[in-house]
């Protein structure tokens, strides 16, 4: 088939009607018969009405042919006459077939009637047809295609086609469909073959502009449809973004404004914030609501308001009650709450053994008792009695009960039972008319009623039920008087306003001698929580913290309080010392119960105790931390023999029971860590000759067998600074007369490179040096004294030569980054192009005062921490500033030393001791988000429900703003 004929069919298939109502009429009919020519004329068919025409036009001619035109149903012929009827011309598919055939003489015979044997075309498929010119005729004998009926029915001999046969390429016989289509159309529309033929052609060609146009329009439009598309996904995104960023924001606002009131609700909220936009500014709040609240331990979340609250005197157990009747056990040393039992009311009163082995409880209508060895007991309360208070003895073998009848309230109708722990059973039981709102045993054989006031009642249960009763008279009538001591022998007058909290034993043994203490911040409403001790009170504030103070004999002398926030606490009965720690305590408010040390550095912060003094005065102890941050090394003074001495030490930085520090070298050291073929080795060299002991005590070194000492050597200068650049057997040292010296590993000289700045003059000398990563500059701050333009040079270690210089005035220290050198001034940190040439941005610190700075900073110069002597550290990442950690130790004694590991993810700094009094501490922060995430969601104890997002955001919550 003719690629044109192809083309527009095609072409018609996909754009043309599909359908042309009835209606319409034909341009012809076919008329045919035989199964071979049934065959062909669907396809003789096709030709016909695809004949190419401009693609916004119907089909030229349609085509009546009964196997396509006729519907299924009866009456055929009166079907096959209507489409006669609405037909322009009739096509006779002349055959053998045909000639024989009834049907097609009778649409012959038709069409003669109604219509012009003008309109009459034959197409010969097969046979012959002869037409005879003598008799104007058909010759009847030869034409074995002529149907009967045409016999007579021309006047003159008509014009007739044939359908040409022709091999195709697999050797069969085929009809040339689109010559015959060109024939019959060519008669019918009175237009020669060529005629026709350039007319299609012309036809296919403007179709195939239009359809070229149409499919460049079409590819356009798909364009811009995707470009629209994926301007709309960046913009949806775009959009999304920036409301997750808006959530994230709010979040953050909120948490900043809860993290000295709700530090739970702030951890939780700064972790949403950072998980629904990661972003530094985030990473700083996670930050900040880590160390908000330092002596907060960790939060407990029940599933109901906590009622009562106790702890066990060894300090190591917490005993809780809950409105739902649910008795709860927690240990430090586990991070959840254990049910023991549950009763079927609000937990009235619980009391707990010294051991947090035995637990006594009652919900106003029944008591338990739980023992670790055997489970949980009920208790019977002979006659119908309420119980309401419970207590049990020092020793853990006794138990009280107070409880009053049923049917009245009266004082009278109250009593106490003393129960056998071992047993489980009451041994005896007396009338009290005590109005007591709290019990507590002295000891084994001595119980004390307190009623809340001023009064206290001491039975003897050995002495036949004898009891003594005190008032205690340095409590006026208005003051509130708090529960006692756990054991029972102090209570706490007051507080009043401006005036101390007052302190006075139970029994009244010595009511002339009391302790106080001064909270002037004190609530009038609140007693105050005593100490097993007495000597520390707890008492929350009038503006929402809680106050813990010591207390003194002398009113003028008491400690000053400290002030805890972060939590809520509204009633004594719900704040307790755990056992006999001062500083350690435990509070509860609704459904959260808190865990409080006030010897806590902070909740991400590991503190181990090293062995460095201060040394001198100017004896500024170094950190340095491994690659891998897996050890730490400080070069510190230590007291060795009674005496300070130079001294470095290597810690271990293991996450879990870190061993203790060794001292690795006798003098202040700077560590260079090789890797040689996977083997980790550790080079110590000297700063400078050790001050103090010597060396003499080398020998009682323990040196690991991967650390190699460059000992400093009696008459060279300083070493301010020494590198080796990563896979290089080179030790590069610079000196503080500006000398440059290289070594291999094993502390052979190799080179001495003479600096531009290296001098002898008295009146200069090298303050600070730095080394680039890769070992090929070296930057040197000298300090020249007579005209005061201290400056710092950068010299090219290979080609021997300065590359740069930098002005020098302020300067407190030099860094190398792996893309910049750092400078630090006194009141601004600067950064410049490695060889100094450019700078490149300015980050004012936050030391407006002008102290001199220690600086520490990651391999990439993105994270700073700078500390000026004693005060505070500030870390600050690409210029903001995350957070400002606190000293640990403001005293006289203290030096300070600080690092950044590798990747910026841990922050150490160290504080040095003093010579017989506290050791030297090494703080180990994780700051890494993942490190913040895991402590801010462990410190909460459970996450915000979404009751409580909604009240506290009052925004939908994003889906990853949890801390799972």
């Amino acid at each position: 088939m003719p690629l044109k004929t192809r083309l527009n069919g095609y072409f018609y298939t996909l754009i043309g009607p599909k359908r042309t109502r009835p209606e319409i009429g034909y341009g012809l009919f076919l008329s045919y018969s035989g199964q071979r020519d049934r065959g062909i004329l669907p396809s003789l068919q096709r030709a016909i009405e695809k004949q190419p025409r401009p693609w916004y036009k119907p089909p030229l001619l349609r085509v009546f042919l009964d196997k396509s035109s006729i519907p299924i149903g009866p009456h055929l012929w009166s079907k096959i006459e209507s489409g006669l009827s609405r037909s322009n011309w009739l096509v006779v598919i002349a055959s053998p077939e045909a000639a024989e055939s009834k049907w097609v003489d009778r649409e012959i015979a038709w069409w003669l009637t109604n219509r012009s044997s003008d309109t009459l075309l034959l197409v010969l498929s097969s046979g012959d047809l002869v037409w005879d010119d003598d008799h104007e005729d058909w010759n009847h004998s030869v034409s074995t295609a002529l149907p009967p009926r045409l016999l007579g029915a021309f006047e003159h001999q008509p014009v007739w086609k044939a359908i040409k046969w022709h091999k195709s390429s697999n050797r069969s016989i085929d009809p040339d469909i689109d010559g015959a289509a060109l024939s019959i159309l060519s008669v019918i529309r009175g237009i020669s073959e060529d005629d026709l033929h350039s007319e299609s052609l012309r036809e296919t060609q403007r179709n195939l502009r239009w359809a070229q146009l149409t499919g460049l329009v079409l590819t356009i439009l798909v364009i811009l449809a995707t470009i629209v598309a994926r301007v709309a996904v960046v913009q949806k995104d775009r959009a999304d973004k920036q409301a997750m960023i808006a959530a994230a924001r709010l979040v953050t606002t909120i948490a900043d404004n809860k993290m000295d009131t709700d530090v739970r609700s702030a951890l939780l909220l700064a972790v949403a914030a950072y998980k629904i936009d990661p972003s530094d500014t985030n990473l700083s709040t996670l930050l900040r609501a880590n160390i908000a609240s330092p002596s907060i331990v960790r939060y407990l979340t029940t599933s109901s308001p906590v009622t009562a609250l106790e702890t066990s005197a060894d300090g190591s157990t917490v005993a809780a009650g809950t409105a739902d009747g649910q008795v709860l056990l927690w240990s430090p040393s586990n991070p959840e709450l254990t049910r023991v039992f549950k009763l079927t009311s609000s937990i009235a009163s619980l009391a707990i053994d010294r051991s947090g082995e035995t637990v006594l409880a009652t919900d106003g209508t029944q008591v338990a008792l739980w023992q670790k060895a055997s489970g949980t007991h009920p208790i019977k309360i002979e006659g119908e009695n309420s119980p309401d208070l419970v207590a049990i003895s020092p020793s853990g073998k006794l138990a009280a009960i107070h409880s009053i009848a049923q049917n009245t309230r009266l004082i009278s109708n109250a009593f106490v039972g003393v129960l056998d722990l071992q047993s489980g059973e009451i041994d005896e039981s007396h009338p009290d008319n005590w109005n007591a709102t709290t019990m507590s045993f002295i000891s084994d054989s001595e119980l004390a009623l307190f009623t809340g006031q001023r009064d206290t009642r001491i039975i003897s249960l050995t002495h036949n039920w004898e009891f003594a009763e005190f008032r205690h008279g340095g409590c006026g009538a208005s003051h509130p008087v708090g529960d006692p001591s756990v054991n029972g022998r102090y209570v706490a007058c007051g507080p009043l306003k401006g005036e101390p909290i007052l302190i006075f034993p139970s029994d009244g043994s010595d009511a002339n001698s009391f302790l106080n203490a001064y909270i002037p911040q004190a609530s009038t409403a609140i007693p105050a929580t005593l100490s097993l001790s007495g000597h520390t009170v707890a008492v929350p504030g009038q503006d929402g913290a809680l106050y813990v103070a010591g207390t003194s004999s002398v009113k003028d002398n008491t400690p000053p309080a400290t002030r805890l926030t972060g939590a809520t606490v509204t009633s004594e009965k719900l704040l307790r010392f755990m056992g006999d720690s001062e500083n350690r305590l435990v509070s509860a408010h609704q459904d959260q119960i808190t865990f409080w040390d006030m010897q806590q550095t902070d909740r991400i912060t590991r503190t181990l105790t090293i062995p460095s003094v201060m040394g001198c005065n100017a004896c500024q102890p170094n950190i340095f931390v491994s690659p891998n941050s897996q050890a730490a090394i400080v070069s510190t003074s230590v007291n060795y023999n009674d005496s300070d001495a130079d001294a470095t030490l290597l810690q271990n930085l293991a996450p879990d029971n870190s061993p203790p520090s060794t001292i690795i070298a006798p003098f202040r050291g700077i560590p260079i860590w090789l890797d040689e073929k996977g083997k980790s080795s550790l080079i110590i060299v000297g700063e400078s000759y050790p001050w103090g002991s010597g060396t003499e005590w080398e020998e009682d070194l323990s040196i690991p067998k991967n650390v190699t000492l460059s000992p400093p050597v009696r008459s060279a200068e300083r070493i301010v600074a020494a590198s080796s650049a990563p896979g290089s057997k080179v030790i590069i040292k610079v000196d503080s007369e500006g000398n440059i010296a290289l070594e291999d590993t094993n502390g052979r000289d190799l080179k001495s490179i003479p600096s531009p700045v290296a001098s002898t003059d008295v009146n200069g000398s090298i303050s600070h040096a730095a080394i680039s990563h890769d070992g090929s500059l070296v930057a040197i701050a000298k300090r020249d004294d007579t005209d005061s333009k201290d400056k710092v040079t950068i010299f090219d270690l290979h080609s021997l030569r300065t590359v740069g210089t930098v002005d020098g005035q302020d300067l407190t220290d030099i860094v190398y980054s792996d893309s910049e050198l750092v400078i630090e001034r006194r009141e601004a940190i600067e950064y410049w192009s490695l060889d100094g040439h450019s700078l490149h941005r300015t980050n004012r610190g936050e030391n407006p005062a002008g102290l001199p700075w220690i600086i520490a900073m990651d391999q990439k110069g993105s994270m700073v921490a700078e500390d000026t002597t004693n005060e505070y550290t500030t870390l600050i990442k690409d210029g903001l500033t995350l957070a400002i950690i606190p000293p640990t130790r403001v005293d006289w004694y203290a030096h300070t030393g600080i690092a950044l590991s590798a990747d910026g993810k841990m922050f150490l700094r160290t504080t040095t001791g003093s010579d017989g009094g506290p050791d030297g501490i090494l703080e180990v922060r994780d700051i890494s988000a993942d490190a913040l995430i895991r402590s801010a969601c462990h410190s909460s104890g459970s996450d915000l429900s979404s009751e409580e997002w909604r009240t506290i955001v009052g925004i939908a919550r994003p889906k990853n703003a949890y801390c799972i």
